[in-house]
């Protein structure tokens, strides 16, 4: 498990920064999709995230997941990274073809 030192990084910041790194380090960008549960495996074999964290986080950052409203959304809109596909996958969320995001009940 990510340990969360001094200061005012967060552990969903820090969640959310390690989904990012996990999307470029499969190169996911342009349509590519992956299995979500390819994301949780390896954001908790490689960064030993827990598995409920790594769930949470990137059901937070898809965008058409209505479970992320369970969840606090940043105003910024950085939150809106991903798109689920069809059959568990994602790719990333491209805001020229896809619907906007889920923001509210």
């Amino acid at each position: 498990m990510h340990e969360v030192g001094m200061g005012s990084v967060s552990r969903k910041s820090i969640a959310r920064e390690l989904v990012l790194e996990a999307l470029a380090s499969h190169r996911i960008k342009g349509g590519r999709s992956m299995l979500v549960d390819h994301l949780v495996d390896w954001l908790v074999d490689t960064k030993k995230l827990l598995r409920r964290t790594a769930r949470n986080r990137i059901r937070t950052m898809t965008t058409n997941d209505p479970g992320r409203l369970h969840h606090h959304l940043r105003n910024d809109g950085s939150d809106d990274v991903l798109f689920l596909v069809a059959d568990g996958k994602i790719r990333r969320y491209d805001p020229h073809r896809d619907p906007k995001p889920i923001t509210c009940k």
